[in-house]
């Protein structure tokens, strides 16, 4: 199995003119907003980087429908000014689309800082961890991830260096920071996690995060190649709270027979 995966698949609409970002090996790169609606109705409005080249047959840019087909990148901010983490959608592609609003994103990294695991007033799971998704030339991208309820549950009790495959969106969230006690308005950059991929299964088996019991190990589930297919199981996603309840009790999970009585010796 591939050890890392870094693929995003964006269809929106420019919602902006492009600005130079940088200059790389004597090749010019470009920033722009670019908005995709969700199905709620609220647009997330996300920061894409392109080549002049790519860009010259797209200008004017902004109320144009496109495709962008690429990577999440993560840059250190040092001037002082903003985030300190700048996040980012490298096109590898960009071409003129039709199509409706489309925000894919499929990751493969390693937890690189403990995560948070925690509860809203309404008593449901929210989980925030970073995650380390190695690129060429030694170089990695720390990208912020969030999940929610199940999910949540499962992502929060994973430690540092273990392997997580997800799938989701790219999601822009506003927030109020206080800044030498003044109210300032910032823009944070996440992916949210819808399901987790096949990859992920493997930390679960180990019986850490769903329980002590060996009974609650999965079997593996085979690899036909390509793109991965969701994790479908019911014990580390839907059912992995009542799987957690039901080991409390004092009964074990037999994946294909349901609970069983833990005999006493």
């Amino acid at each position: 199995m591939e050890e890392t995966r870094n693929y995003v698949r964006l269809r929106g609409t420019a919602a902006g003119e492009p600005e130079m970002s940088h200059e790389n090996h004597g090749q010019r790169f470009y920033r722009f907003p670019f908005s995709v609606q969700r199905l709620s109705g609220q647009a997330d409005v996300l920061h894409v980087i392109a080549t002049g080249d790519q860009l010259k047959p797209l200008l004017p840019l902004e109320g144009r429908r496109l495709a962008v087909d690429g990577q999440l990148r993560s840059f250190n901010n040092k001037s002082g000014r903003g985030s300190k983490l700048v996040i980012s959608v490298f096109a590898q592609t960009v071409f003129p689309t039709e199509g409706e609003d489309c925000n894919d994103i499929q990751l493969q990294g390693v937890i690189c800082k403990p995560p948070v695991l925690r509860r809203t007033p309404l008593g449901r799971c929210i989980s925030d961890m970073m995650l380390a998704v190695n690129r060429r030339y030694g170089r990695a991208d720390y990208l912020p991830c969030i999940a929610w309820g199940q999910v949540a549950m499962v992502t929060g009790r994973m430690e540092v260096g273990d392997t997580l495959a997800l799938e989701g969106r790219v999601q822009s969230r506003a927030y109020t920071k206080v800044v030498e006690g003044c109210a300032v308005e910032r823009v944070a950059y996440e992916v949210s996690i819808m399901h987790l991929l096949e990859d992920t299964e493997l930390g679960v088996r180990r019986g850490r995060y769903l329980g002590s019991s060996p009974a609650c190990a999965i079997a593996p589930a085979p690899f036909s190649g390509g793109l991965p297919r969701r994790l479908r199981s019911p014990w580390t996603k839907r059912k992995a709270y009542r799987v957690e309840r039901v080991v409390e009790r004092g009964t074990t999970i037999n994946r294909h027979q349901g609970p069983q009585k833990i005999s006493q010796a």
